[in-house]
């Protein structure tokens, strides 16, 4: 079992008189009777048993070559990776979706390979190896473009827009989760639809759009409760008690959290009743019942401590120590240090604050200055260290992002050349019918030389007919084709070019080294717009960014390129322009957008700019520079222009 590469604990877990009779059963049995064995235990949950039966199985079939057998193995690994999944043994997991990769790649089962590529990216995923993840499930839906597999797509789609929330590209994931739950509505899949609807109000809870979060979560509760998992309707339940405790709808709240609670009780679900008994207690406080605030938060921290898991341990005990501060402060300091060794223990910095902050008031309040002072530099330090790495993380997020965009860009231009190919294959086609159809005219004339002119005349005739039609066909055909690069080159809401255009602009850029070192790229993002399409609505948000776009290209020649890069941010490519230049330029735009006004909209903008003079290899890399000017930019307090410097 060594050789397979991955962890052997989970076999030494088993009992010896488990490993005798597994062996004594393996040793002897045929591979069909090995396989129904396995699925017995996969299904029973019995999953150490499982991984062994199935590993015997793969040792028996690794050796062999065709097809049919591979397709058994690659299932083989699937299943061992399924059953590591459940074990909670990540390495483990992901090492068997590689093995069932690979022997789907030997046999080019492009089905397999996209559903495998998609469930390999969700474990690379739980690794938190985000950019592996992301190109894994990108090319899962590449693949999936090219083959007949609706569901397999649907479930790329979300793995895709999972993957995209975790690094925040929060406008990508909720276009993926959108084409899913298209797919499992259309299918009146009960399932996906409202799986894929918590996913969704899950994103509109992380930007703050609780009104559009709870029509999504509610989609759940409006199925019959025997099509749906009783875990999917009780998280659409208790997401929606925290939507209506922020919205200060406090018996709503409680109603929704207790009939979660009571779909948690029938399923054992004990880790999840501590979140709802903290909801709870949450709805009583803002009503100012502290006693039964109090209960509900205790409640959940002996949960906690039955499970013996300190983070639900700190998650009850901070705000119970908050609940106690307002009337046993003696009991609020002794929960608060309880919490504060807790998450020192669990080396969480965000629970530690919260203690260390929750001290500080208390040791206040009771007129304890020093303490409180001491508490009060603990808390400052701490801050600073949580800031310093939310910097970073900030930063690796942003690199994500990028990439992102760079692998959307990559599938759309896949698709828009699958598309290309499809119309150069019927144009072939057509080629060969005509040449088909000429060649029975030629052998229709040497059969019937009696009737020469007469089959000369009918020659001219078809001939004629085919060239016109030819000539209108060629005519049609031009004009598409210049609609279709047009479309394909341009954005629609703006009339600027896309990312696609700008990245062949770049390239060619590059390629024309170093007579092309005098030219600069300026990344411009609209300040807050979020806040305008949430202030006015996205149609008018769409007739701002038209505006700016006006406004931008007013405000260079025709040698430039003026592009949408992707939601509110454009970029200029300013040909034999000085950075000193660019600068100016930009600064221009800069005043220009703050003192118009786009109809009732004001808006300002924030602006990074680049020069090739400055080193970047690669158009990637010049896009990077901009970039990291513009988040200076923005960080730096937004509406101002700043240059890319290599410090």
């Amino acid at each position: 079992m060594l050789s397979l590469g991955v962890p052997v604990e989970v076999h030494a877990s088993l009992s010896a008189t488990e490993k005798q009779n597994s062996s004594v059963q393996t040793n002897s049995a045929s591979i069909e009777d090995l396989k129904e064995h396995a699925l017995t235990l996969y299904k029973k949950g019995d999953y150490e048993l499982a991984i062994s039966t199935f590993l015997t199985i793969s040792k028996r079939l690794e050796e062999q070559t065709s097809e049919d057998v591979l397709s058994v193995l690659g299932r083989t690994y699937t299943y061992i990776a399924q059953s590591y999944k459940r074990l909670k043994q990540r390495e483990a997991t992901a090492a068997f979706y590689r093995k069932a990769l690979a022997t789907y790649k030997r046999i080019d089962s492009k089905r397999n390979i996209a559903r495998t590529l998609n469930t390999l990216a969700e474990a690379e995923r739980y690794l938190n190896n985000l950019d592996t993840a992301l190109n894994l499930v990108m090319e899962s839906l590449r693949i999936h473009g090219t083959i007949d597999d609706e569901e397999g797509k649907a479930k790329a789609h979300m793995g895709a827009a999972i993957i995209l929330r975790y690094i925040e590209n929060y406008e990508l994931s909720l276009e993926h989760l959108k084409l899913a739950y298209a797919y499992f509505k259309r299918e009146k899949n009960a399932v996906g639809t409202a799986k894929t609807a918590n996913e969704i109000a899950h994103l509109y809870v992380r930007l703050a759009s609780f009104e559009e979060a709870k029509s999504f979560y509610e989609v759940a509760l409006k199925y019959p409760t025997d099509l749906l998992p009783p875990a999917t309707i009780a998280t659409a339940l208790r997401e929606l008690a925290q939507i209506e405790v922020i919205a200060e709808n406090y018996q709503k709240a409680r109603d929704y959290a207790n009939r979660a609670m009571a779909i948690y009780d029938t399923q054992n679900a004990p880790e999840k009743k501590t979140a709802v008994f903290r909801i709870i207690g949450d709805a009583y406080k803002g009503e100012g019942n502290l006693k039964q605030a109090v209960h509900n938060y205790q409640t959940s921290l002996n949960i906690a401590n039955q499970l013996d898991n300190d983070l639900f341990k700190v998650k009850a005990l901070l705000p119970l120590s908050d609940a106690y501060l307002q009337q046993d402060l003696a009991e609020s300091e002794r929960t608060f240090k309880k919490a504060l060794t807790y998450s020192e223990g669990l080396q969480n910095k965000t629970y530690r604050l919260a203690a260390l902050k929750g001290l500080r008031e208390l040791y206040s309040a009771t007129g304890q200055f020093q303490a409180a002072l001491a508490f009060a530099e603990k808390e400052l330090t701490l801050s600073e260290q949580i800031q310093s790495e939310n910097s970073e993380k900030l930063l690796e997020k942003a690199k994500a992002k990028l990439l992102s965009f760079k692998l959307e860009n990559e599938v759309e231009a896949l698709k828009e050349q699958t598309r290309l190919d499809e119309l150069e294959i019927t144009r072939k086609n057509n080629e060969i019918e005509l040449s088909r159809k000429e060649q029975q005219i030629a052998n229709l004339q040497l059969s019937k030389e009696r009737y020469a002119k007469i089959m000369l005349s009918l020659i001219i005739i078809v001939l004629v007919t085919v060239a016109l039609a030819l000539y209108r066909s060629y005519i049609v055909s031009r004009r598409k084709n210049e609609e279709l690069h047009y479309l394909a080159t341009h954005d629609s809401l703006t009339e600027c070019y896309n990312r696609r255009y700008l990245f062949d602009a770049l390239k060619n850029l590059f390629s024309q080294l170093p007579s092309s070192k005098a030219t600069c790229l300026v990344m411009i993002d609209i300040d807050h717009f979020k806040k305008i399409n949430d202030d006015f609505g996205h149609n008018r948000g769409d007739d701002a960014l038209r505006s700016v776009a006006h406004v931008l290209r007013k405000n260079i020649s025709d040698d430039d390129v003026l592009a949408r890069f992707g939601g509110e941010e454009f970029c200029m490519v300013l040909r034999n322009t000085s950075l000193a230049n660019a600068l100016s330029l930009s600064e221009r735009v800069r005043t220009q957008m703050e003192s118009h006004t786009f109809g009732e909209i004001k808006l300002t903008c924030s602006i990074g700019v680049t020069s090739l003079t400055l080193g970047a290899s690669s158009p990637t890399e010049l896009i990077e520079q901009a970039d990291k000017a513009l988040f200076f930019s923005k960080a730096n307090g937004r509406n101002q222009v700043n240059a890319y410097t290599s410090s």
